[in-house]
């Protein structure tokens, strides 16, 4: 767990190391107000699978995949702070 340097105790970020400092399994970042800011999974320290990063208001800002290899694969859609679609590209793996 991390937190802000503020006085006031507010969560940063939190998720697990393996023994060799890699991040791996579900790791969460938080706003200084408390809000989610950003959640996901790493396996062996890269980011894979579903990830969604959020507004200071709470609501989605963007979503989209990891491979394997930590690279963005699959439809990655982006949001405005009412949460409303403003995009979807499409990563290519190849890019």
């Amino acid at each position: 767990s991390f937190y802000y340097v503020d006085g006031k105790s507010v969560l940063a970020e939190i998720g697990n190391y393996l023994s060799d400092g890699k991040q791996i399994g579900i790791w969460k970042s938080y706003y200084e107000n408390g809000q989610l800011k950003s959640s996901g999974n790493y396996s062996n320290g890269k980011k894979e699978g579903v990830w969604k990063w959020y507004h200071e208001n709470g609501k989605l800002s963007q979503t989209g995949s990891y491979d394997s290899s930590g690279s963005p694969a699959g439809k990655w859609i982006e949001y405005d702070k009412k949460g409303e679609v403003t995009n979807d590209p499409t990563w290519s793996i190849n890019n």
